[in-house]
């Protein structure tokens, strides 16, 4: 992978103190617990533009540091980082650029001299470059010894995460992979050339090594990339101005869009206005591979709160997400926002939502996980598409164990059985939506999007007569627990028709548990089987594949959208034991539960 972000200049001043290093290596609110992890929890997004925000490190003196700030250096050169930071999602200091340090013009009066230990400081950059590449794969080695070798990652299958990666393992192997595969050219490069090679890297930019890669070699290419993916937005934008979800946009429009706003492809290829054949399967596939990987270990790994702010802003940057003037805190609302609107346990619906993103600026990204996604995605393998008809795919009000965090929900899918999605020019039609009994299936609010004159819209089947599976004719509520009415109405979506129910099933495998506390003391239990029978009864039921604990108030101030499942997560009034993988998508499910119970 090319990381464009993160990196360390070691500036020599006898004016910077151990304070002011210290203040300037570690962002001021990178050791707050108010940091949001923004998977389930939506601020106003601030917009910072100041270049101060950029750079996440100034270092420390070159000529005669005092012990303090030796230490100081010592310790931030090999990445101990703060005590917050996760050695799960932070790959090691090695696998990002050494500290550059470069003398003070005003330390010498002979021109020749300074520039002569100015070439001294870029070759030792360059040899602690190679020498950091070296240790990442010392490092890289060491790991896949302890791996099982069926376990093993290969690059003949790329989207195969080893279930003993960790997410720093994971970024390490593909800094690896990227750097190892320049090192010869360049390690000649820097044997013929010498100190001189920086002068030649910026034509060069992608036969460097990462770790080889100077500051402003560094802000140049970021730079660059945020400048294409601009000129790449207002190109697809004026083209397909209705978005991701127009029928013109294909498969191969999308591909050739992300190579240029990611950066992927070479900016020669704009200016000569093409792409060239199997630029995606060469190097787009392990893009999105990468990405893959990186967001389903971020997530098992304790979530992004974990990162440090170098490793942050080189996510982001993978992403398409603008870093430059940006604050560590609008960097981790951003990509709070990216995992949040990706998630999903289903990988084929994950890469449709990967899609729209990558296809929407961030500004512009949708507010709540039900959107619309495409038919299309993009494949893991050549030609690999799951088309289900032409056009965009409109997700109604369907309940996917992708929906909750800790809780889990199911879309009723079936709405595609039994629905017909045309499209019909100059039409104003209203979407006719039949509900019977307690059957649940809002349009989503994507059936409101309209293309010049055309408007998608949901046809349900005129009769909605097909077998109903009996809902449960004893209530759930328990009158000592008031929020415990939620049950009833989950019970009846699930339960609305056999295909309803059977969906559910097929697509949650488990048991999803919850055990509530009133103000009196006493506890209650719940489970919502969905590895067998579909049903929601009372207890615990059998093996609970997760089980969420918190008290009755707030469960019922979640149901009704007063309460931040994050904010009670993390200041210890909701407890998570189990798969906590079932437990990171909260929002849809409880809007769900909150138009269910408006139904009934």
């Amino acid at each position: 992978m090319t990381h464009r972000a993160g990196f360390h200049l070691v500036l020599p001043t006898s004016r910077l103190s151990s304070t002011s290093i210290l203040t300037s290596t570690i962002p001021a609110d990178a050791m707050s617990c108010r940091t949001p992890w923004r998977h389930f929890a939506y601020a106003p997004r601030r917009h910072i533009h100041s270049i101060g925000h950029w750079p996440s490190s100034l270092c420390a003196p070159a000529s005669k540091p005092s012990p303090a700030i030796a230490a100081v250096q010592s310790r931030f050169i090999h990445n101990d980082g703060p005590k917050t930071s996760n050695p799960l999602v932070n790959p090691p200091a090695v696998s990002r650029p050494p500290p550059l340090t470069l003398p003070r013009r005003r330390d010498y009066e002979s021109t020749p001299k300074y520039y002569f230990e100015m070439g001294k400081g870029y070759l030792r950059f360059y040899k602690d470059g190679l020498k950091n590449v070296l240790a990442s794969r010392r490092l890289l080695r060491e790991k896949l010894k302890r791996t099982p070798a069926d376990d093993r990652p290969s690059i003949f299958r790329p989207y195969y995460v080893p279930r003993t990666f960790s997410r720093a393992d994971w970024v390490l192997l593909w800094r690896v992979r990227h750097d190892m595969i320049r090192l010869p050219l360049f390690g000649v490069m820097l044997v013929v050339i010498g100190e001189f090679t920086v002068l030649v890297v910026a034509y060069v930019d992608h036969l460097v090594p990462y770790t080889c890669r100077i500051p402003t070699q560094i802000f140049g290419a970021l730079e660059k990339a945020e400048q294409r993916r601009k000129t790449a937005f207002d190109d697809f934008e004026s083209k397909y101005p209705h978005g991701v979800l127009s029928p013109r946009v294909t498969q191969g429009v999308a591909r050739s869009h992300v190579l240029k706003s990611l950066h992927i492809s070479g900016g020669m290829w704009d200016k000569l206005g093409f792409t060239p054949p199997g630029m995606w399967q060469a190097k787009g596939i392990y893009r999105m591979a990468f990405l893959e990987g990186d967001d389903k270990n971020i997530v098992e790994d304790g979530g992004p709160t974990g990162l440090e702010y170098d490793e942050l802003r080189l996510a982001c940057a993978d992403r398409g997400i603008d870093t430059l003037g940006k604050s560590e805190t609008e960097l981790r609302s951003w990509f709070g926002d990216w995992l949040r609107l990706t998630a999903a346990e289903d990988i084929v619906e994950r890469r449709r939502r990967m899609a729209v993103l990558l296809l929407t600026r961030p500004e512009n990204w949708p507010q709540h996980r039900d959107f619309g996604v495409p038919e299309w995605q993009f494949a893991g393998v050549v030609g690999l598409l799951f088309p289900r008809s032409a056009g965009a795919r409109v997700p109604s009000g369907t309940w996917t164990a992708s929906n909750a965090l800790g809780w889990v929900g199911y879309m009723l899918d079936s709405a595609y059985d039994q629905s017909e999605i045309s499209t019909s020019r100059g039409a104003e039609e209203a979407v006719e939506y039949g509900v019977r009994m307690a059957t649940v299936r809002t349009v989503g609010s994507s059936l409101a999007h309209s293309y010049s004159g055309d408007r998608i819209h949901l046809r349900l089947r005129s009769t909605l007569d097909s077998a109903l599976c009996p809902v449960a004719a004893m209530s759930l509520k328990n009158d000592s627990f008031p929020s415990s009415a939620a049950f009833d109405a989950i019970n009846a979506a699930i339960n609305a028709s056999d295909a309803d129910r059977k969906d559910a099933i097929k697509q949650g495998k488990g048991v999803y548990a919850f055990k509530l506390k009133n103000k009196a003391g006493e506890e209650a239990t719940w489970h919502i089987d969905l590895k067998d029978s579909g049903k929601v009864a009372t207890g615990l039921g059998e093996k609970p594949t997760v089980t969420l604990s918190l008290s009755d108030e707030n469960f019922g101030k979640l149901v009704a959208g007063k309460a931040n499942a994050q904010r009670l997560f993390m200041g210890g009034k909701l407890k998570v034991a189990g798969d906590v993988m079932k437990a990171t998508k909260l929002d849809p499910i409880l809007k769900k539960a909150q138009q269910t119970k408006a139904k009934l």
